[in-house]
């Protein structure tokens, strides 16, 4: 997978990580605005279910002193007291719009009020017959009733002896007028909200829709199961009539406790959901195009910064092969453009380093300049060949970590290719200055060390450490050059042929001396010389006339378990300055 498409694979998936929470909670917040019109919906339904089994109730209770009082009247024989008490009691239910009665216990009406039903009316009516057959109240209905009226029926039993009806009386609710509509009335939203009272077969007793009443046609299906399970509950509830406009309402549903009846409040459910709805799919495209135009951002960005790469690695690696001719043509404002500006100005003066060691080295003269000459043009030649490798490794570093998105990292390591680029400056002019018999940075030994031993590290990949037993060791200048030089052919050649992977430099104090030992855990000196096809007996040799010019010994074995270890010994007697005409 290429740097663009990782880079626009990780956008993607880092704004679906900061997103999603997002997504979700939005989500979360629309299904619980849809809870909550529910639970209003239902609780709307309790409430007015509530309320009519309170006046229900008020009734059954005045069904039930009337019945007292007409027993204690046939007891006494009384037919007039039994008038009274129908007309007393009427005005306190007005509940029972159709008015009082009393039955004997045949099922003939004996007494009313008001008086406008014929004796026989309720005598076949089966709620009324399991009153008096059973001596328990009941509710039911008489559809089509006189004058084209229908009624809805509550009988009490009136007791002769306990346990045995002698007649009942009777309320009755005119459906046809508003009563029960009063309880419903105001609970219907919207244009497709309507609100109903059902009794348990589904028959609609009272509706804000006029046409359903006394019909089986208001979700039948529905209301017939919630009422046989007498819970309250919101639902889904077909629509038996499709005709009427809507095929799905959403139905809230409420059973009476006073009778077999429920209140239902119904909507259709696009009215009732669907802004919501809509809402829920505004966050889902919102979400979508947002994803989208970043991602189209990071397109437009990744290209803009994968060229300018592309053209820095390209002259990493010409610079790295030693082609200097090739101008680094960047022009960018960020850290990429000042990158390439330090690339530029390494390549012009790198050039214009070897221009001018070319001409110092042509006025040399003596045999001794000349060899000098030979060593520090090898030493030239490894130092930079190192340094532009390190910049080839950095760049291809650089470009892995914006491949895996880590923008911060690449950034820093752009900061160390720039570093780099002035180090090889520094180390070139450096070289300079040592042809025109000049001293080397005022830097001491183990900072210098410290330094390249860690970027050593980083562009070798061999774990290098530095240690140091007792105080700092204290050399000339002169002493501290040659000995760098040495450490770092010895670390050279730890890369290039011992194939380790850990590596010490290590300074140690002993009696009239100090001794620095480089040490690696690779395949030994002879097994180094075999994978490298080479024998490294000319860095050895460069090692070894260093260490004899500053009074010292070198020594090469190898080490227990594997490996090679590199000793310099410096004598104490000889860390003078007597060797300062030879720093390199």
């Amino acid at each position: 997978m290429g740097l663009r498409n990782r880079i626009l694979l990780l956008v993607a998936l880092g704004l679906l990580i900061a997103t999603a929470p997002l997504g979700v909670m939005g989500l979360g917040m629309v299904r619980a605005a849809t809870n909550r019109i529910l639970e209003e919906r239902l609780a709307m339904a309790r409430a007015s279910a509530g309320h009519l089994s309170e006046q229900l109730a008020q009734g059954w209770w005045q069904l039930d002193r009337l019945s007292t009082r007409v027993a204690g009247a046939r007891r006494d024989g009384d037919p007039a007291a039994v008038r009274r008490a129908l007309v007393d009691l009427a005005p306190q239910v007005p509940l029972f719009s159709g008015g009082l009665l009393v039955l004997d216990a045949s099922g003939r009406i004996t007494a009313q009020h008001p008086a406008t039903y014929p004796p026989f009316l309720l005598a076949g009516v089966p709620s009324v017959q399991a009153t008096l057959g059973q001596a328990r109240p009941n509710t039911g209905l008489v559809i089509q009733g006189p004058d084209g009226r229908s009624l809805a029926v509550f009988s009490v039993p009136v007791f002769r002896a306990p346990g045995a009806a002698d007649g009942a009386v009777a309320g009755l609710i005119d459906l046809n007028k508003p009563t029960l509509l009063t309880f419903i009335d105001g609970l219907a939203m919207g244009t497709s909200g309507h609100a109903a009272i059902v009794s348990a077969d589904g028959t609609v007793l009272a509706t804000t829709e006029p046409a359903a009443l006394l019909t089986q046609d208001e979700h039948p299906e529905f209301f017939r199961s919630v009422i046989e399970e007498g819970r309250a509950l919101v639902g889904r509830a077909e629509e038996s009539d499709v005709s009427r406009g809507r095929a799905v309402h959403v139905t809230a549903f409420a059973p009476l406790a006073a009778a077999p009846w429920g209140i239902g409040i119904g909507q259709s459910e696009e009215e009732a959901l669907g802004p919501i709805r809509r809402l829920r799919d505004r966050i889902v495209v919102f979400e979508t195009i947002v994803l989208l135009a970043a991602l189209l951002f990071a397109w437009v960005d990744t290209t803009s910064v994968v060229r300018p790469l592309g053209v820095l690695r390209r002259a990493a690696a010409r610079i790295a092969e030693g082609d200097l001719a090739e101008q680094v043509d960047v022009r960018r404002a960020d850290e990429i453009g000042a990158l390439a500006r330090t690339f530029e100005t390494m390549r012009l003066r790198l050039l214009r380093s070897l221009e001018e060691n070319e001409r110092l080295q042509e006025q040399l003269q003596s045999v001794a300049m000349l060899e000098e000459r030979e060593r520090i043009a090898r030493e030239m030649h490894d130092s930079v060949g190192q340094v532009l490798g390190y910049v080839n490794t950095k760049a291809q570093a650089v470009r892995a970590l914006l491949e895996s998105g880590k923008v911060p990292e690449a950034e820093r390591q752009l900061s160390e290719l720039e570093q780099a680029a002035r180090a090889v400056y520094a180390d070139l002019r450096e070289a300079i200055l040592s042809l025109r018999t000049t001293t080397g940075p005022a830097q001491r030994l183990l900072p210098a060390l410290a330094e390249y031993v860690q970027r050593f590290s980083d562009l070798s990949g061999v774990e290098t450490a530095l240690q140091s037993s007792g105080p700092p060791p204290e050399f000339p200048p002169t002493v501290e050059a040659h000995l760098i030089r040495i450490i770092q052919e010895a670390l050279t050649n730890v890369r290039k042929h011992a194939c380790a992977r850990h590596a010490t430099v290590r300074f140690a104090s002993r009696p009239g001396a100090t001794v620095v030992t480089v040490e690696d855990d690779g395949v030994g000196i002879d097994a180094g010389r075999r994978v490298s096809g080479e024998v490294a007996g000319f860095g050895l040799q460069t090692m070894r006339e260093r260490a004899e010019v500053i009074g010292g010994t070198l020594a090469v074995r190898g080490r227990a378990g594997g490996g090679t270890v590199v000793e310099i010994t410096i004598p104490a007697e000889e860390r003078g300055d007597e060797h300062a005409d030879l720093a390199c």
